[in-house]
């Protein structure tokens, strides 16, 4: 299952206000939710339709070979301020729209880490935006937990070599550092897609016939030639 890491305590004034006037701020967090569903979770389930062909495979109730559909996300609110968390409001009510309403069940489980003293009264306001089910998947962390006790708290959900240091965990990453991938996405993706160091340009994940194993093809194009 796909691992999300979000650090807020970047947000500035300046640039909050330059998002807030975007004419395609809506736009922005779409591509967000799109990037989700048409490229990390179709490559999470390659690697795991091949990881299970080469076992007995896992089944769902209904007979068919279960599937990653959700991600696990930390949302890191450290050193964020009240005023910050105000002016945020109306991202916070758009976003929790557009994900209740075009991507439903995207969400297995949520942590926010590092919550000041005060934001149980923020929380209190923020989640009447949300539906049930899903504030029932968000879990708040004190800040006054160490890193030994966030261990504690997320290994049952995030296992320590996949959970960055800063939280506990053995992965030596941190908000800002491309994506931590596995030996086995390398390998369904193909290594030319993380030329440079990462993922370099549109990728796309393309299904071909029937099933979720598919492949990833560069797409755009780089000085008027096609990149795939």
């Amino acid at each position: 299952m796909p691992l999300y890491v979000y650090t807020i305590s970047h947000v500035s004034g300046s640039n909050l206000a330059e998002y807030t006037a975007a004419k395609n701020k809506l736009q922005r967090l779409a591509m967000l939710y799109e990037s989700v569903t048409q490229f990390v979770i179709p490559i999470a389930n390659a690697v795991h339709v091949r990881a299970r062909s080469r076992s007995a495979p896992a089944t769902n109730s209904e007979g068919g070979l279960e599937s990653v559909s959700s991600i696990t996300i930390i949302t890191d609110i450290g050193n964020v301020g009240l005023w910050t968390f105000w002016n945020l409001k109306g991202h916070m009510q758009e976003s929790a729209k557009i994900a209740s309403d075009r991507y439903p069940e995207t969400l297995h489980r949520q942590f926010i880490v590092n919550a000041p003293s005060f934001f149980p009264t923020v929380w209190g306001w923020i989640k009447k935006w949300f539906d049930p089910v899903t504030t029932s998947k968000i879990t708040i962390l004190s800040g006054s937990l160490t890193p030994k006790e966030l261990r504690e708290t997320l290994e049952g959900c995030i296992a320590p070599e996949n959970l960055p240091k800063k939280y506990g965990g053995d992965l030596d990453w941190d908000y800002g550092d491309v994506p931590d991938v596995d030996k086995e996405i390398r390998e369904a993706v193909g290594e030319d897609v993380f030329a440079d160091g990462g993922l370099t340009g549109p990728v796309r994940w393309l299904v071909e016939g029937k099933g979720m194993v598919g492949r990833a093809i560069k797409v755009g194009s780089v000085g008027g030639k096609d990149r795939s």
